[in-house]
């Protein structure tokens, strides 16, 4: 625990030093290596990974798609849909757990965003047949 502060307050040293740009993507775990020695640490924070990786601009980007996401997710919402609460309690864990682990490399927070996509493209089909079918 420890350690993972300490990683942490890396972060937000490197995120003042760079802000805009950051100091390259996967360059963070540089810096761990000259601070810790023989292990290169990932900052155990997506968000914090990011801002020092890429600055605002990079988490501006990425993010964006979450930004996205949650909009339509609130927008369309149906509430007594099955597949609705399971996508939306993946997200808000996905949004969760990013504090604790660096997601942006995995491959699984593609494939479920991939999901949310899915299910907000349903939602919105949805919303325009039940439009429809009023008219």
């Amino acid at each position: 625990t420890i350690i993972r502060l300490a990683l942490v307050d890396i972060g937000w040293d490197l995120f003042y030093q760079s802000p805009i740009t950051g100091v390259g993507i996967n360059n963070p775990s540089v810096y761990t290596f000259f601070v810790y020695g023989k292990d290169n640490y990932y900052l155990h924070n997506n968000y914090i990974e990011l801002l020092a990786g890429t600055g605002v601009i990079g988490l501006i980007a990425y993010y964006s798609m979450y930004l996205y996401v949650a909009y339509n997710l609130i927008r369309y919402r149906n509430i007594h849909s099955n597949e609705y609460i399971m996508v939306l309690i993946l997200f808000l864990s996905q949004i969760v757990m990013d504090m604790g682990m660096v997601s942006y490399e995995s491959k699984s927070t593609y494939f479920y965003m991939m999901l949310f996509y899915l299910e907000v493209q349903i939602l919105r089909k949805g919303r325009k047949n039940e439009a429809q079918q009023i008219v």
